[in-house]
């Protein structure tokens, strides 16, 4: 547990430091989606006929779904065995579960806006209507 020949303060700070930055980005990605804000790589995809398109874009978002959901399981598993061996920093004696229970929050945020993008974009498929890629817009990322 602790490295060096400190007092154990480095490694608890450590602690907290090095999951925080995770805990962010994991409730900022769901917001990143709505928002719009991710990468597509849409020339490969927009020579594709649109149901084919949404199809496509759809199977990609379904397996995106499939492993967030396994992320969420294996989130919820590591904090509820923390739970169980009561596990804390080693100095301040602070929880180490709230942080996997939050990771687990965001993932399984994303995986019901995945999942709900991936149902619109099969029912899109099955209707041939087309889907506006999506796309950034900074002005939106202000609200």
């Amino acid at each position: 547990h602790k490295t060096g020949e400190d007092d154990g303060t480095t490694h608890d700070v450590g602690v907290v430091y090095a999951k925080r930055p995770f805990v962010i980005c994991m409730l900022s990605i769901p917001m990143l989606h709505v928002k719009k804000g991710h990468i597509w790589v849409n020339m490969f995809v927009d020579k594709f006929p649109p149901r084919f398109r949404n199809i496509w874009m759809g199977c990609i978002l379904a397996l995106e779904s499939l492993l967030t959901i396994f992320f969420t399981y294996g989130c919820v598993k590591h904090a509820v065995n923390l739970i169980a061996s009561g596990r804390t920093t080693d100095i301040i004696n602070m929880p180490m579960w709230p942080f996997a229970l939050i990771c687990a929050f965001g993932f399984f945020e994303f995986f019901v806006l995945l999942a709900i993008d991936t149902a619109q974009l099969f029912v899109h498929a099955r209707k041939g209507t087309v889907v506006a890629p999506p796309e950034y817009r900074p002005e939106d990322a202000s609200e």
